[in-house]
């Protein structure tokens, strides 16, 4: 991918967004309220990213991303 996503979440209002690289470190921090947001990358140099998304619940589910 050259850097820019879009993360759809359709069961959820309000969800909590992390972005981190390979070595933990946090790109993005973000409270996402809608069901599409798009996401840009495309200054952050190639590699692996981990989206980490926390519903109201607690419940997070970690999703990587390869941008090229």
């Amino acid at each position: 991918n050259n850097g820019i996503f879009q993360l759809k979440i359709t069961d959820q209002k309000s969800v909590s967004l992390e972005i981190t690289d390979v070595l933990g470190s946090a790109i993005l921090k973000s409270k996402i309220k809608s069901e599409t947001t798009d996401l840009d990358l495309s200054e952050h140099p190639n590699g692996i990213y981990f989206v980490k998304t926390i519903d109201s619940k607690g419940n997070s589910v970690v999703k990587k991303i390869v941008k090229q």
